[in-house]
């Protein structure tokens, strides 16, 4: 089974808020199942990987990295949406009533959508916040704001 590290989202992945993760290269394949692991490099020696569950991937996109600045906010396929964690400004701020709700999705069907910064885990911070720190994570690779990385999401397992 293929191995993703999740070294700078630790916290966020273990508390299940995460299902979107942007990756300079990305050997997963949609439909493919990968083991979350804390660490995949600088282990010491003797050490081995730590496991914090396993996920399948759903969907591999390309993008720009500042992408998530002009599209901060989109929708989620039915598919994935309960793992999502949480749910789009409409429903957090009391505007879709229960009889307004929609089985399969969070609330109405104008509803805008849930904010990027939100799947992957930091609800707290912007997206021009989220777009700098993913650029200081990955200077060593070059990585600049016009520079084109894979968006992955995935659909979080049960933890071993």
């Amino acid at each position: 089974m293929k191995a993703m590290s999740f070294n700078e989202t630790q916290p966020q992945y273990r508390a299940r808020r995460k299902i979107d993760t942007r990756r300079v290269s990305c050997r997963i394949r949609p439909g493919e199942e990968f083991m979350a692991v804390e660490k995949m490099q600088g282990i010491k020696k003797g050490a081995h990987r730590v496991s914090m569950g396993t996920a399948v991937c759903y969907s591999v996109t390309g993008e720009r990295v500042d992408e998530i600045i002009r599209r901060p906010v989109r929708k989620v396929p039915d598919e994935i949406f309960p793992y999502a964690r949480t749910c789009c400004r409409w429903y957090q701020s009391g505007l879709c009533t229960p009889a307004g709700m929609n089985t399969q999705r969070c609330c109405i069907t104008n509803c805008p959508g849930i904010r990027c910064v939100d799947l992957e885990g930091f609800p707290r911070i912007t997206e021009e916040q989220f777009v700098d720190l993913l650029l200081r994570i990955n200077r060593h690779r070059f990585l600049k704001r016009d520079s084109v990385i894979q968006l992955v999401r995935f659909i979080p397992r049960e933890r071993p």
